[in-house]
């Protein structure tokens, strides 16, 4: 399977879902605690542009509660991934 860089109108879509989602991840929350607590300050989490999926954008309904890591390139935005809803994260003892 070749690899095929995304589109434009892709590449818009990702990017205005990432800053969403950058939006949504608020200090204090329990998403930024479980941030913290994996050692990523609250600084490295905005210049990374980590987020999280509270009001998802059409499609990614099922990413809601999930973190998002925005893979960032010249074009722009032109991945997210989510590493697992955060109530699971939560289950799983990394926040305690």
């Amino acid at each position: 399977m070749a690899f095929s860089p995304p589109s434009k109108q892709r590449i818009a879509f990702l990017e205005q879902a990432a800053t969403a989602y950058h939006k949504q991840l608020k200090a204090g929350t329990p998403a930024a605690q479980h941030l913290e607590k994996r050692g990523l300050s609250w600084d490295s989490a905005q210049y990374f542009r980590l987020g999280y999926v509270d009001d998802p954008a059409s499609g990614h309904e099922r990413y809601q509660g999930m973190l998002s890591i925005p893979y960032v390139n010249m074009q722009g935005v032109i991945a997210i991934r989510y590493p697992g809803s955060l109530h699971e994260v939560i289950l799983s003892g990394f926040i305690r």
